[in-house]
């Protein structure tokens, strides 16, 4: 069983989430570019979806792995014994995986006019003091 975009079922509670992780299936796959979007916690349903031992049985199992660290060696050799990570300048029998034009980037710039320099100084100062005023009550609060 393949599941495409698997990062769709990051959402442990969701019903997406539950129905493909109950699917019965002897192999699984799951294929993303982005495995993990917000933090770790993203990777469980791809874990209960793959039946990963010690990391996908239950939310406390992967808890306790991710506990010890998300950078821990235990952590990394388990992404690395179940990723395959491909950059854009891997290459297969010496040519690259994805040929892809030279980045190339280009820097415009633009005069406002009067109007245009007032509105923005003037959305700049409010956005200015609204920050300051956020710090403030954090400080107040005894949050910073």
């Amino acid at each position: 069983m393949i599941l495409d975009e698997a990062h769709g079922i990051r959402n442990p509670h969701a019903a997406i989430s539950k129905a493909v992780a109950a699917l019965k299936a002897v192999h699984r796959w799951c294929l993303t570019g982005t495995p993990m979007q917000n933090s770790v916690t993203d990777l469980y349903p791809m874990f209960r979806f793959l039946r990963v031992p010690g990391a996908g049985a239950s939310p406390a199992e992967f808890k306790a792995l991710t506990a010890r660290g998300t950078g821990s060696a235990e952590m990394s050799a388990l992404l690395e014994s179940i990723m395959l990570r491909r950059r854009k300048g891997d290459t297969f029998g010496g040519r690259p995986l994805l040929p892809l034009p030279p980045k190339r980037v280009e820097t415009l710039s633009e005069e406002l006019s009067d109007e245009e320099r007032y509105v923005y100084r003037t959305l700049e100062a409010a956005a200015r003091r609204e920050q300051l005023l956020k710090w403030s009550q954090a400080l107040t609060e005894g949050l910073l």
